[in-house]
């Protein structure tokens, strides 16, 4: 990620996908109902809602704030995964999809504490040695 920007690291990944889906159709991409129109259009939102902008854009978190900041803030997909489904589909959850929400919800919330905690811990050793 050093050398190669997000866009062009988002551009490689979504080729091969796109040709590893022609190997798997063994290049018979007519078995895909082209003339359809509201396949293309679910095609188009798939394609750019759920795959090119959200890697895009934890390319670009990493690039910005570093692997371990990115993978933490990436876990948060989850719960908002719960809350937008509850909201745009109608799909609200059981009991046990509340319990795993909130078990989600608290790793997250320790992570972030966990990884704070060791910065403020490891500049204390930084300016100890320093003095």
């Amino acid at each position: 990620m050093a050398k190669v920007s997000p866009l062009v690291a988002m551009c490689f990944t979504q080729w091969i996908c796109g040709i590893s889906l022609l190997v798997i159709l063994k290049g018979d991409i007519m078995s895909i109902p082209w003339q359809n129109a509201k396949t293309w259009e679910v095609g188009l939102l798939l394609a750019t809602v759920a795959s090119i902008i959200p890697f895009y854009m934890i390319l670009v978190g990493i690039e910005r704030l570093g692997a371990d900041q990115a993978a933490i803030l990436s876990t948060f997909e989850l719960p908002m995964t719960f809350i937008l489904a509850a909201v745009f589909l109608n799909e609200f959850p059981t009991g046990g999809q509340w319990v795993g929400g909130g078990l989600v919800l608290a790793g997250i919330l320790l992570l972030n504490w966990r990884s704070k905690g060791e910065q403020g811990n490891g500049k204390n050793i930084y300016k100890e040695r320093a003095d």
